[in-house]
């Protein structure tokens, strides 16, 4: 950073971009009042070269916010998320088609949604993990790890707003992306993931009140589970999951107690 300073001058704009390198490199050492000062100069030096509104700007706000996330100044992140987010739906008016711009904010929206999810805001968390879910879509196709990770998350928050049957429909939806992965070839992870998934939607038919197809979808899993060759490799996750139906079971046989608590995975 120095060098490039003194050769290029402070306000030149691979100054910033050494600044965010260095930047990010304190937010992984958890150095976050280091990373914080090393962004806000980088968004400084930034502005002033490429102006308030050019997409780079957006993520150093990003990476802003994260910092803020790290420190639980939630309104602070929130801010720095949102000016990020204007920022990249301004320049993809522009360039609708742009794929960094379009992962760019698919990555904001998604840390918006962590942001709202841990403020206990399940609508506007769903609502802002949607639009990133049509953006990973769009960049990154149906089928890619992130889109199947923001699709889950858009599951969870539609069932902790009590819109169960939106979430119904996209863990069904994230169901049938992943066994296609596995039927494609996917590794013995997606055999796991598919249980986990299916665990989770019975969970919804619970709060639905719906306990045949609780029933019927947490049998289909047991099934699944005797017969996998990758119960001993996944030995403790196993056990995990087979305690969480068993006990499921045990309640549906008794399913006048309709007070069950949601369980995350």
């Amino acid at each position: 950073v120095r060098i490039r300073k003194a050769a290029l001058g402070r306000d030149h704009p691979q100054v910033a971009v050494s600044l965010v390198k260095v930047g990010i490199t304190l937010l992984l050492l958890q150095r976050f009042e280091d990373s914080l000062w090393i962004f806000r100069e980088a968004l400084s030096v930034r502005k002033h070269s490429l102006g308030a509104s050019h997409p780079s700007t957006a993520r150093i706000y990003n990476n802003i916010g994260c910092v803020h996330v790290e420190f639980q100044e939630l309104r602070e992140a929130r801010r720095a998320f949102e000016a990020a987010l204007d920022i990249q739906r301004n320049a993809l008016s522009q360039e609708p088609d742009n794929g960094s711009l379009l992962f760019g904010a698919a990555t904001t929206l998604c840390n918006l949604g962590y942001l709202y999810k841990n403020r206990d805001m399940h609508e506007k968390a769903a609502l802002v993990l949607r639009e990133a879910l049509t953006l990973h879509e769009k960049v990154l196709g149906k089928h890619h790890v992130t889109t199947l990770s923001t699709l889950d998350n858009l599951a969870e928050s539609c069932s902790s707003s009590h819109h169960y049957t939106h979430s119904c429909k996209y863990y069904q939806e994230l169901l049938k992306r992943t066994n296609n992965a596995k039927h494609g070839g996917g590794t013995s992870s997606s055999s796991s993931s598919s249980m986990i998934i299916q665990y989770k939607l019975s969970r919804v038919y619970w709060n639905m009140k719906e306990p045949q197809k609780q029933r019927e979808v947490l049998e289909s899993i047991l099934k699944q589970m005797n017969s996998s060759s990758q119960q001993q490799q996944n030995e403790k996750e196993y056990e995990v999951l087979l305690e969480r139906i068993q006990k499921d079971l045990n309640l549906d046989d008794n399913h006048d107690n309709n007070d069950a608590q949601h369980q995350n995975w």
